[in-house]
Protein backbone atom coordinates (compact mmCIF):
# COMPACT_ATOMS: atom_id res chain seq x y z
CA UNK A 1 0.00 0.00 0.00
CA UNK A 2 1.38 3.41 -0.95
CA UNK A 3 1.10 6.34 1.40
CA UNK A 4 -0.97 9.38 0.48
CA UNK A 5 0.87 12.48 -0.67
CA UNK A 6 0.90 15.36 1.80
CA UNK A 7 0.43 18.89 0.46
CA UNK A 8 0.67 22.06 2.56
CA UNK A 9 -1.16 25.23 1.51
CA UNK A 10 0.93 28.32 2.34
CA UNK A 11 -1.16 31.50 2.50
CA UNK A 12 -0.96 34.85 4.25
CA UNK A 13 -2.97 34.83 7.47
CA UNK A 14 -4.89 37.83 6.11
CA UNK A 15 -6.26 35.59 3.35
CA UNK A 16 -7.67 32.94 5.71
CA UNK A 17 -11.44 32.70 5.40
CA UNK A 18 -11.67 34.80 2.23
CA UNK A 19 -13.71 33.73 -0.80
CA UNK A 20 -10.52 33.96 -2.93
CA UNK A 21 -8.71 31.43 -0.72
CA UNK A 22 -11.79 29.20 -0.49
CA UNK A 23 -11.96 28.98 -4.29
CA UNK A 24 -8.23 28.24 -4.42
CA UNK A 25 -8.53 25.41 -1.87
CA UNK A 26 -11.43 23.89 -3.82
CA UNK A 27 -9.42 24.12 -7.04
CA UNK A 28 -6.36 22.52 -5.45
CA UNK A 29 -8.48 19.65 -4.09
CA UNK A 30 -9.92 19.07 -7.57
CA UNK A 31 -6.47 19.23 -9.17
CA UNK A 32 -4.61 16.86 -6.84
CA UNK A 33 -7.38 14.36 -6.22
CA UNK A 34 -8.90 12.67 -3.23
CA UNK A 35 -5.79 10.62 -2.42
CA UNK A 36 -3.79 13.67 -1.34
CA UNK A 37 -3.80 14.91 2.25
CA UNK A 38 -4.12 18.71 2.20
CA UNK A 39 -2.77 20.47 5.27
CA UNK A 40 -4.31 23.88 5.86
CA UNK A 41 -2.46 26.09 8.37
CA UNK A 42 -5.69 27.99 9.04
CA UNK A 43 -6.95 24.77 10.64
CA UNK A 44 -3.67 23.32 11.94
CA UNK A 45 -2.43 26.30 13.95
CA UNK A 46 -4.28 28.64 16.28
CA UNK A 47 -1.35 30.92 17.15
CA UNK A 48 1.93 32.09 15.65
CA UNK A 49 3.73 30.43 18.56
CA UNK A 50 2.13 27.09 17.69
CA UNK A 51 3.13 27.49 14.03
CA UNK A 52 6.72 28.37 15.02
CA UNK A 53 6.94 25.31 17.26
CA UNK A 54 5.39 22.81 14.81
CA UNK A 55 6.55 24.05 11.40
CA UNK A 56 10.17 22.76 11.53
CA UNK A 57 8.92 19.19 12.12
CA UNK A 58 6.02 19.46 9.69
CA UNK A 59 8.02 20.76 6.72
CA UNK A 60 10.16 17.61 6.72
CA UNK A 61 7.07 15.45 6.17
CA UNK A 62 5.68 17.32 3.16
CA UNK A 63 5.56 16.07 -0.42
CA UNK A 64 4.57 19.47 -1.83
CA UNK A 65 3.93 23.05 -0.77
CA UNK A 66 1.46 25.17 -2.73
CA UNK A 67 1.43 28.94 -2.33
CA UNK A 68 -1.99 30.58 -2.37
CA UNK A 69 -1.29 34.31 -2.23
CA UNK A 70 -3.84 36.91 -1.19
CA UNK A 71 -6.20 38.20 -3.90
CA UNK A 72 -3.66 40.91 -4.81
CA UNK A 73 -1.04 38.13 -5.27
CA UNK A 74 0.98 39.13 -2.21
CA UNK A 75 2.51 37.00 0.50
CA UNK A 76 4.24 38.01 3.70
CA UNK A 77 7.18 36.91 5.80
CA UNK A 78 5.48 33.75 7.07
CA UNK A 79 4.85 32.36 3.59
CA UNK A 80 8.34 33.38 2.47
CA UNK A 81 9.77 31.43 5.41
CA UNK A 82 7.62 28.39 4.59
CA UNK A 83 8.82 28.48 0.98
CA UNK A 84 12.47 28.87 2.00
CA UNK A 85 12.24 26.00 4.48
CA UNK A 86 10.45 23.78 1.97
CA UNK A 87 13.11 24.39 -0.66
CA UNK A 88 15.84 23.73 1.91
CA UNK A 89 14.25 20.30 2.55
CA UNK A 90 13.84 19.57 -1.20
CA UNK A 91 10.05 19.86 -1.00
CA UNK A 92 8.62 20.88 -4.40
CA UNK A 93 6.97 24.31 -4.33
CA UNK A 94 4.17 25.40 -6.67
CA UNK A 95 1.94 28.45 -6.98
CA UNK A 96 -1.85 28.31 -7.34
CA UNK A 97 -2.43 30.96 -9.99
CA UNK A 98 -5.51 32.34 -11.72
CA UNK A 99 -7.56 31.11 -13.43
CA UNK A 100 -6.81 27.93 -11.49
CA UNK A 101 -3.56 26.20 -12.29
CA UNK A 102 -0.54 24.85 -10.44
CA UNK A 103 2.60 26.65 -11.57
CA UNK A 104 5.92 24.96 -10.69
CA UNK A 105 8.67 26.89 -8.87
CA UNK A 106 10.72 27.44 -12.04
CA UNK A 107 7.77 29.14 -13.78
CA UNK A 108 6.92 31.90 -11.30
CA UNK A 109 8.66 34.87 -9.75
CA UNK A 110 8.79 36.16 -6.21
CA UNK A 111 9.10 39.93 -6.60
CA UNK A 112 9.84 42.14 -3.62
CA UNK A 113 7.40 44.94 -2.96
CA UNK A 114 9.04 48.35 -3.42
CA UNK A 115 10.43 50.10 -0.34
CA UNK A 116 8.00 52.27 1.53
CA UNK A 117 5.52 49.42 1.87
CA UNK A 118 5.04 48.27 5.45
CA UNK A 119 6.32 44.84 6.43
CA UNK A 120 8.27 42.20 4.55
CA UNK A 121 6.20 41.15 1.58
CA UNK A 122 6.39 40.10 -2.04
CA UNK A 123 4.24 39.58 -5.10
CA UNK A 124 4.13 35.99 -6.33
CA UNK A 125 3.34 35.81 -10.04
CA UNK A 126 3.74 33.39 -12.96
CA UNK A 127 6.55 34.45 -15.29
CA UNK A 128 4.02 35.08 -18.07
CA UNK A 129 2.53 38.02 -16.10
CA UNK A 130 3.82 41.50 -17.02
CA UNK A 131 6.84 42.78 -15.09
CA UNK A 132 4.94 45.48 -13.21
CA UNK A 133 2.42 43.76 -10.92
CA UNK A 134 0.93 47.09 -9.75
CA UNK A 135 -2.14 46.65 -12.01
CA UNK A 136 -2.81 43.34 -10.24
CA UNK A 137 -2.86 45.12 -6.88
CA UNK A 138 -5.23 47.77 -8.24
CA UNK A 139 -7.45 45.09 -9.77
CA UNK A 140 -7.71 43.18 -6.48
CA UNK A 141 -9.15 46.15 -4.60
Amino acid sequence: MTRALTLYVASPVTAYGTPHRGRALAGIRAEVGAGTVILDPAVLFTTDAEWLAEWPRLVRSLDMLVIVPAADRTVGAGVLREVSDALAHCVPVSLWAPPGRLVPWAAFDVRGIPSGTAGMAAWVVPVDVPTDPTPMREHAR
